[in-house]
């Protein structure tokens, strides 16, 4: 059967244009790029092997996404409702956390593989770290983290520093990570000798995820000998993810 014209339409997309990529999986050279429209649908008219209607589409904000484009009938995709938005996952270290960072600590990143846990980055400076795309921080947040510290007893200037330093986090140059996957996040300090505080999670659906990194850490000697005593670390932590 001979290529057949067909028409891929994306929905409007309600936080505005968005960059977006149409890839046939089995021809990967073969792919259309353009912006979404925040009023209308935006069709994209195209020709495909009828044998090869899986296409990936990336939109920028979601997850990527196979769809399968039929001939003729092409398909029709609404981003808020057929894709996973990218979620943005916040890691915010306590005091103790941000002293250490703040005087030439590490924040390392891992992701759970079948070989167990990955160092993805790592990073210095003082501020919160966020993978994902840039979003507002909800307001309920900075409420929860007010009652958060009033509750812990923490002294209003210690409050007031910790605010400024977790509404102003910085980003991480990562691939997107997706429902279900396991990431850990490390502060260790500026020899890589002691960690003090770290958190696994498993990534959840929510756009924002707020991860507080508190709390004493403690493990054992065999765990800091071993020959990556951050991916040891985050093995002993994985149980409580999700």
């Amino acid at each position: 059967m001979a290529a057949t014209y067909t028409t891929v339409s994306i929905d409007a997309t309600r936080n505005g244009p968005r960059e977006f990529v149409l890839a046939s999986l089995a021809f990967p050279d073969k792919r259309e790029k353009g912006t979404t429209s925040p009023e209308k649908i935006r069709d994209i008219h195209m020709w495909i092997n009828p044998f090869a209607p899986d296409h990936l589409l990336s939109v920028k904000g979601y997850l990527p996404q196979t769809i399968k484009v039929e001939p003729f009938f092409g398909a029709m995709v609404v981003p808020d409702r057929d894709l996973i938005a990218t979620p943005t996952i916040l890691f915010r270290p306590d005091f103790r956390g941000s002293v250490i960072l703040r005087s030439g600590g590490w924040f390392q990143l891992y992701k759970k593989t079948d070989d167990g846990f990955t160092m993805i980055i790592e990073d210095q400076g003082q501020n919160a770290r966020y993978v994902g795309p840039q979003r507002n921080q909800p307001r309920e947040l900075w409420n929860d983290w007010q009652l958060e510290m009033a509750a812990l007893g923490i002294q209003k200037q210690v409050t007031a520093m910790l605010m400024r330093l977790w509404r102003q986090p910085s980003p991480l140059q990562t691939e997107p990570f997706g429902p279900n996957e396991i990431l850990c996040g490390l502060i260790i300090n500026g020899t890589k000798e002691k960690y003090v505080s770290g958190v696994v999670t498993k990534v959840t659906r929510d756009e924002y995820i707020d991860l507080s990194m508190g709390g004493e850490l403690n493990y054992d000697q065999e765990t800091a000998d071993s020959d990556d005593p951050g991916a040891a670390l985050c093995a002993l932590l994985d149980p409580g993810a999700g």
